[in-house]
Parts: structure tokens; sequence; C-alpha cells
């Protein structure tokens, strides 16, 4: 099975192409947030890289956020044309779900918290058991103050 990943929600665009469960190629771009320039590039690079052609994808993986409105819109966008021809289904993931997935922690909890601006903060939290990524809560959109309580929580 082939899985086309992508997340364009961050200031990162990723784009990911999984071989029978291996990643195969993958390459983010992150100088600047042009993804509707560069997503077509990017794609082109990976399908290369990891020698397969969107007539053999058989599932696309999509961040929905939390994270950039307009990022998200030209994803969306995106992998509903990708998905317009075929019935390919397509398997929603949380951007900061993808961001804990990676992280290699010394402890067991992750919180993951991005700047959504106006004084505000996009906050995950997840534990890792085994290898397994378990979500604690909801993502959420949080004050720094409320950041502040609930990382005390969880420590």
């Amino acid at each position: 099975m082939n899985i086309l990943g992508l997340d364009t929600s961050t200031t990162t665009l990723a784009v990911a192409v999984v071989k029978n469960g291996t990643a195969a190629a993958m390459y983010n771009y992150g100088r600047q947030m042009r993804h509707s320039r560069n997503l077509v590039r990017c794609l082109d690079r990976v399908l290369r890289a990891a020698r397969v052609d969107m007539a053999r994808i058989d599932r696309i993986a999509c961040g929905v956020g939390p994270g950039s409105y307009t990022g998200l819109r030209i994803g969306h966008a995106f992998v509903r044309g990708l998905t317009a021809g075929r019935e390919i289904p397509v398997i929603p993931f949380s951007s900061l779900e993808l961001i804990a997935y990676n992280m290699k922690p010394k402890h067991t909890t992750i919180a993951v918290v991005i700047n959504a601006r106006r004084e505000k903060f996009y906050c995950g939290v997840f534990t890792r058991e085994n290898a397994q990524l378990r979500r604690r809560g909801p993502d959420s959109v949080l004050s720094l103050d409320e950041v502040k309580a609930l990382l005390r929580n969880e420590a």
C-alpha cells in the first residue's frame, strides 16, 4: 500500500510517501509560507524519490490543523484535486499529533505548543506508551496562562 501524506498547516510544508509501512521519501520546505507555489514541486520531488506515480497512491493522509487557515485551505483543495478523478480514501490527522509523533522525549508525556497569534496558542498533550502515541485530550486554543496551568497539571 502506498500512502501520500501532506501537511500545510504550519510554516513548514511537509510531503511524504509511505510504501508498505516504511517511509520511502519525504520533503520538508520551511523557508517561507508559500505552500501554494511549492506544493506541486514538492509532491513531484517526493514521488520521484519514492519511485511511485500518483496512479499507484492508495490513500492520502492530510493534516487538518490546527494551524494556518490559508495553509489548511491550500492543502485541502490540493487533496480534493488529487482525488477528483479517483476515489482515493483521505485520512485526516492532527498536525500537533504529527509533531508529537516525531518527538523522542525522555519522558512519556509530550506537550506540543504552537503560537496561534493574538496571544493564543495551539496545544495538544500526548502520552507515549511503548511505540503508541495516545492523545490526552483534544487539540485546544489556549491563552498563555491556560497553557501554563495545563502543563503544571501534566508535569
